[in-house]
């Protein structure tokens, strides 16, 4: 697919298309690349009170699951996101300048697969995007 535009979802007529309020600063660009361009790969960390998934791209966003508020940070390769558990599936929602992004993270029945779900929320003059990325998880037992 490639980086720039034109691609689904981005520039001025795609849900993530910029304006003076956009976050740090950069038009919603950065998230929509982010989106649009999936890590090749996740590593998962779970603690007792968050869930810290890095990328590929060594970007670091840290689900906060006990209602503590997340700090801001100046590093856009650290994000802190508040989030809750449903069952076993973690759900996190943030605010976005142009509506509501929903990210959820569950295992396949099986528990070889990893799902990504992404919803951005209908705004006044844009339809609901929602997208799926699936992960095969990768076998850490020591042989």
């Amino acid at each position: 697919m490639g980086g720039g535009y034109p691609y689904p979802g981005g520039g001025q007529g795609g849900p993530w298309g910029g304006g003076p309020n956009a976050r740090n600063g950069n038009d919603g660009r950065e998230q929509a690349q982010d989106i649009m361009n999936p890590a090749e790969s996740l590593t998962i960390v779970k603690k007792s009170t968050d869930v810290t998934v890095t990328d590929d791209r060594n970007h670091q966003r840290v689900y906060i699951t006990d209602g503590r508020k997340p700090q801001k940070s100046k590093d856009t390769d650290y994000v802190e996101i508040p989030a809750h558990w449903e069952n076993d599936r973690l759900i996190a929602t943030e605010k976005e300048p142009r509506g509501e992004l929903r990210r959820s993270f569950e295992l396949s029945p099986d528990k070889t697969q990893l799902y990504e779900i992404i919803n951005l929320d209908a705004t006044r003059n844009r339809s609901a995007v929602n997208i799926r990325y699936v992960y095969d998880v990768a076998d850490t037992r020591q042989p």
